[in-house]
Formats: structure tokens, C-alpha cells, sequence
């Protein structure tokens, strides 16, 4: 088992521990703020919006600028299989208007 070191534990830094965790790493998260997470609790109105249940193709028609940076990101790790990473670790989600997904 090798240590592995996250700085930061914003949304990517908690999901990359989770992913090292799962894979029999020892991980400690560095984070500046006083807990982690902040900035998730001002997403959705406070309600923490993870993600879109809204296809691919149609997520790239609300992006205002350059889609075509985001394609890697959202055919590496579709918005699905965010729901199911939250799924799995026991967070039940639910679809609401503008298919916006909350934590229930």
C-alpha cells in the first residue's frame, strides 16, 4: 500500500482520494478551507447540484464558449457515471427540473 498525498478537497480532490482509497492506497487530503467540500455547498442553492442528467451531446449546447475542450472530460467520465460513483457510495440522487441532480 503506498501514501498518496491530495491537495486540495474541492470536488476533484475528494473523487481522486476516493478512486486512490478504493485502489488500497492510504490518502490524506490537504485542504486550505475548514472543512472540505466548501464551495459544493453553494451549488444548486445550497443543495449541492452534482451533476446533469441531460445527454452528452446536448450538456455541450449549453457550454457558451470553446465545447470542444470539454469532449475528453465528458466522454472520460460521463455525467452518469457521476451518478453512479455517488450511487455506489451510498448517495441516493434524484432528477429535478432542468434535469439538475441533487443528493436526496
Amino acid at each position: 500500500m503506498s501514501k498518496v498525498i491530495v491537495v486540495g478537497g474541492g470536488a476533484a480532490g475528494m473523487m481522486a482520494a476516493v478512486f486512490a482509497a478504493e485502489n488500497g492506497h492510504h490518502v490524506q487530503i490537504y485542504e486550505k478551507n475548514d472543512r472540505l467540500g466548501r464551495k459544493l455547498f453553494i451549488t444548486g442553492k445550497g443543495r449541492c447540484n452534482i451533476t446533469n442528467a441531460s445527454d452528452v451531446e446536448e450538456l455541450f449546447q449549453t457550454v457558451v464558449s470553446n465545447p470542444k475542450f470539454l469532449y475528453s472530460a465528458f466522454y472520460s467520465f460521463t455525467n452518469e457515471q457521476v451518478i453512479d460513483f455517488f450511487e455506489n457510495l451510498g448517495v441516493k440522487t434524484k432528477v429535478e427540473r432542468g434535469n439538475r441532480v441533487f443528493p436526496v
